[in-house]
């Protein structure tokens, strides 16, 4: 999906999925080196839904959800992540 954190802390940084489906990563590149935070309720404080848009569903065949994650250190971000990062993210938090 590309580089879907789109403001905050790690704004340019990528939520990716594991291989095998099971972990969610966030990874953010940066000058002073890279961060990989393995996002699941040790690091998730809340995830809060700001947008869903039902327009790429009907064109093609895609939901993404604007989501707001608020970790557990205090930063946050705003990121775009499709339905089967949003389904697995709930799935790990809760």
């Amino acid at each position: 999906m590309g580089k879907n954190i789109v403001a905050g802390d790690y704004k340019g940084g990528e939520i990716k999925l594991s291989l095998t489906g099971k972990k969610i990563v966030l990874i953010k590149n940066g000058l002073l080196g890279n961060t990989k935070i393995e996002l699941n309720k040790n690091t998730v404080e809340s995830i809060n839904v700001i947008d869903s848009n039902t327009d790429l569903v009907l064109v093609f065949g895609l939901k993404i959800t604007k989501v707001e994650i608020k970790f557990k250190n205090g930063k946050r971000c705003l990121a775009n992540v499709d339905q089967a990062i949003y389904d697995q993210l709930l799935n790990l938090i809760f």
